[in-house]
């Protein structure tokens, strides 16, 4: 856990992907046989990062100007790729009511950065728009290795920013 600056490991978090709000769980003290979980003010959280089956998950705060050309929120985001392309992911999710109980529905978001500002994934169209003269091959390089854009994972796209990563060197 980073805030302002100080680096706090060991800690016991979970990441509300509802509320965009991280939460620490107090380990040093029981209240009613339950340990306390507190909502960390999200003003002051810089970062944090998940350990999880030896692979870290790193997130950050993005602080995003609210303007109407501006299609981004401020929140967490977690930092999937950073190379001379760099792939974010807003991992939320969608309330709604089944059989009078509240479920939750997550939806994660994928952006790219092209350029000077980050554009959503939404299908392969959306997604090879940002490759500009390089497109032809990402679609070539997408239909080789079998790749859906729209139901890709984290590696699969990751994949396809670094071999277009190495054409532009």
């Amino acid at each position: 856990l980073m805030i302002r600056g100080r680096v706090y490991t060991n800690l016991k978090l979970q990441y509300d992907t509802y509320l965009d709000e991280v939460i620490y769980t107090d380990t040093s003290r029981m209240i009613d046989n339950v340990y306390p979980m507190i909502a960390l003010n999200k003003d002051i959280v810089e970062g944090f990062y998940f350990m999880r089956g030896g692979e870290s998950i790193d997130f950050r705060n993005f602080k995003f100007p609210e303007s109407s050309d501006n299609k981004m929120e401020s929140g967490f985001y977690e930092i999937a790729y950073v190379g001379p392309t760099q792939f974010i992911i807003r991992h939320r999710s969608t309330q709604y009511n089944y059989n009078a109980l509240n479920e939750y529905k997550y939806s994660p978001a994928r952006y790219v950065l092209s350029g000077s500002s980050y554009n959503l994934i939404k299908n392969n169209k959306s997604f090879l728009q940002l490759f500009g003269d390089s497109s032809g091959l990402i679609r070539h390089y997408l239909k080789s290795s079998g790749i859906k854009v729209r139901r890709a994972d984290k590696q699969e796209i990751i994949g396809v920013l670094k071999y277009f990563d190495s054409l532009s060197q």
